[in-house]
Order: C-alpha cells, then sequence, then structure tokens
C-alpha cells in the first residue's frame, strides 16, 4: 500500500513539474494571464473527461483488425474490417450484424489481393452511407436508415480504395492507392442509368505521378475545397 501511495505521489509530482514548464515557457510570451487560463482549462477538462467518458466493451465476432467506423445514430455504430467485413454494432444492448460487402456483375475473379474495407462516411442528412465493396477498388453505397444495398461504383479506381468524402448528400468523391480521385453523383445515376444498382464516376482525376496514392480527402464547406493527403506507395 505504501508502494502504491508513494507512486501515485510521485506521478502527480511529475505531472506538476510538466505543466509547470510548460506554463513557464508560454508565460513570456502571452504574459500572466496566459497561466491562470491555462491551468483553469486544464484541469477542468480533466475532471470533467473523468466523469463523462465511460469504456463499453463489445464482443464481435472474429475479425481482422478494424479499419474504419462511423455513428449510425445514438446507439449504433457501423465498422469496417480488413478481412471485408462491415459490422453494425448496437453499443446498449451489445446486439450486432454482419453486412455483407456488395459485389458487382463484373466481379474480378482472379483478384487475390482484397486489401479490406478502408473507409465508411455518412451524408448529411443521414439518408446514404458509402464505404469499400467486395472488390477493394469499388464502391458501395447504402440507403439508411435499413443499411440496404443501393448500389455499386465500379469504373473508377483500378487500385484499393482508401477514403470517401461527402461533398454533398448526394455527391461524394472517393481516393485510391493508384493515386487516383474519382467523383460520383447518385442524383444523376438514379435520373439517366438504366440498372439503377450500378453507378459510374462522373469524373476522374488520375495523379500524373504513379508513385503516389491518396490515403485520405478532407472537404472544407466553408470555402469549397477538397484536400487530399498523398503518401508514397
Amino acid at each position: 500500500m505504501e508502494n502504491r501511495l508513494a507512486f501515485q505521489h510521485n506521478l502527480k509530482f511529475k505531472q506538476k513539474c510538466t505543466i509547470n514548464l510548460h506554463i513557464d515557457i508560454r508565460k513570456r510570451e502571452y504574459g500572466e494571464h496566459f497561466s491562470r487560463h491555462f491551468l483553469r482549462h486544464v484541469f477542468y477538462k480533466k475532471k470533467l473527461f473523468s466523469h463523462v467518458l465511460s469504456k463499453i466493451n463489445l464482443n464481435l465476432p472474429p475479425v481482422d483488425k478494424i479499419f474504419a467506423s462511423h455513428w449510425l445514430n445514438d446507439e449504433e455504430i457501423v465498422a469496417t474490417t480488413k478481412c471485408n467485413n462491415i459490422i453494425k454494432m448496437n453499443i446498449f444492448n451489445k446486439d450486432y450484424e454482419i453486412i455483407p460487402p456488395i459485389k458487382s456483375k463484373f466481379h474480378c475473379k482472379n483478384r487475390k489481393n482484397f486489401s479490406g474495407i478502408r473507409t465508411i462516411e455518412k451524408n448529411d442528412n443521414e439518408t446514404f452511407i458509402v464505404s469499400g465493396a467486395h472488390d477493394s477498388n469499388h464502391v458501395s453505397v447504402y440507403s439508411l436508415p435499413d443499411l440496404k444495398q443501393y448500389a455499386v461504383g465500379i469504373n473508377g479506381h483500378e487500385d484499393w480504395l482508401f477514403d470517401v468524402e461527402w461533398l454533398s448528400n448526394e455527391i461524394f468523391v472517393s481516393g485510391s492507392r493508384d493515386g487516383s480521385i474519382c467523383l460520383w453523383n447518385l442524383a444523376l445515376n438514379e435520373a439517366y442509368s438504366v440498372d439503377k444498382s450500378i453507378i459510374y464516376p462522373v469524373k476522374l482525376c488520375k495523379n500524373i505521378q504513379n508513385h503516389y496514392c491518396i490515403r485520405a480527402i478532407s472537404y472544407n464547406k466553408r470555402i469549397d475545397v477538397i484536400y487530399n493527403f498523398e503518401l508514397s506507395k
């Protein structure tokens, strides 16, 4: 018991020294008012989070790595895995459901390098959710709130799908390992496509430098700009 109390005391002492050192350095730049404001902010946030945040354990089926997740509503979460599964989970009753990935009619039977489903995003009005598909270079769209298969996007990317981002409630972009960004429009598909279960990109932007891949995409609605983050393969 004595060792435990001593350890806790030393831990608090080290934490206090770290905070004080940080404040002393910042005080030189921003003045005395900063230290009082900073201390009040740090300790209030620590006290608040210790009461608000709690851990919930969910028992899932055997899966290989969760790559991405998204809230469906206040009770349910969807998660995607490396083994090409989409799992819907209820955080209160601990129930889960496996949602099969959408396979297109033009499925590549010889493709063996499935990379898993690495992204999932919901639009603002909560009518659709977009993710990866059975083929790692395709995109899949599900209708909400029932998570029914709506369409699969093909003829866009030649390699793994890494990220998707909604620009509006019917338009989204996707980024791939092949360095390309595709623009998809669900409204055009609904109006002009004969087969509603298949969508095609309305625009394809291909990176000239093939050794770069699109790892992440972010959209700034205020200034209407898309940012993409590239890494070498």
